[in-house]
């Protein structure tokens, strides 16, 4: 924020306030000066009691570049944090450029000398603190990428979707002070499991039973897809058919890969319940003419039991 460089029409002010930034760190991160202010104060660097800088504000002993410890204080204070720390490259030290997170400097500061330490989101000098909106993205638009509109506080964004995101993707408009969270909408044919997609698909008993299944199965970015189950089998796995991901080969190029298509099998037993009575009766017939022609007698007295049997 008070870089030289990102502030031209105030360049004076803003190295003066970049100068004061650099010496605090640079007595915060030195045990002995760090000792001495805690004892005397600001006036007890200015006496050089600690061998220290000559006062927040003035210059810097031993020549000490602020921009260089500028770019140390960052990498030794994100070093924990999990957030990116770019230093802006640059010229005669020009402006760096730096992702905190939504961190603001003022806040870092405060929490290296023993304040409140930042909270992410937080506000930053006065500023509204970040809004997290979660964002219900269609699996069809994170399988192909694209533009996904969203409204938040009579304003509407685009989200230029990637191939392949997942659910806490988040991306923040800092100046709008919103941070959209992506969450997979669920879909009716497919379920994601990592970069793999899950589908169900029916068969019917016999299919599975004796000669397998075939289906076509509607892909997300509308293609068919064949998915064949072999007899007695509940899944199988069609590879390459699953979401799009990025990796990077041995010499570190980025490359786009395709997770698995997984699909169970869920047998169909309303058909196989009729099935089931059809056959019964066609047994009932042949057992019926083997006693009608071996036991007549029998025959006639099943038939008028089961008569007898129907109307009570």
């Amino acid at each position: 924020k008070w870089h030289p460089d990102k502030n031209p029409d105030n360049r004076e002010a803003a190295e003066k306030k970049f100068k004061e930034v650099a010496e605090a760190y640079e007595v915060l991160s030195d045990a002995n000066k760090r000792a001495v202010y805690d004892r005397h104060g600001e006036a007890g660097l200015k006496r050089g009691g600690g061998g220290g800088p000559s006062g927040f504000g003035g210059g810097f002993n031993g020549g000490v570049d602020p921009n260089e410890l500028f770019a140390q204080m960052f990498s030794a204070a994100m070093g924990g944090m999990g957030g990116g720390v770019r230093m802006g490259g640059m010229g005669g030290m020009p402006g760096a450029s730096v992702n905190l997170n939504g961190v603001d400097l003022n806040e870092l500061l405060a929490g290296l000398m023993g304040g409140r330490p930042p909270t992410r989101g937080g506000a930053a000098n006065g500023a509204a603190p970040v809004a997290l909106r979660e964002v219900r993205v269609p699996l069809e638009t994170l399988y192909t990428g694209g533009a996904h509109e969203v409204e938040h506080a009579q304003r509407r964004f685009t989200l230029q979707v990637q191939p392949g995101w997942k659910a806490g993707t988040k991306v923040t408009y800092e100046e709008q002070r919103v941070s959209f969270v992506v969450a997979e909408a669920e879909h009716g044919t497919f379920s994601r499991r990592g970069n793999d997609l899950v589908v169900v698909l029916q068969a019917p008993l016999t299919d599975f039973l004796f000669k397998g299944s075939t289906h076509s199965v509607r892909q997300l970015d509308r293609r068919r897809v064949e998915v064949h189950f072999a007899p007695l089998s509940l899944s199988t796995t069609v590879s390459g058919e699953g979401m799009p991901f990025a990796e990077r080969d041995a010499s570190g190029a980025r490359l786009m890969r395709k997770g698995d298509l997984v699909a169970h099998l869920y047998l169909d037993w309303s058909e196989a319940r009729t099935q089931a009575k059809q056959w019964g009766q066609v047994a009932l017939m042949l057992l019926g003419a083997f006693l009608f022609i071996t036991n007549t007698s029998l025959f006639f007295m099943l038939v008028m039991a089961y008569s007898v049997a129907r109307r009570q």
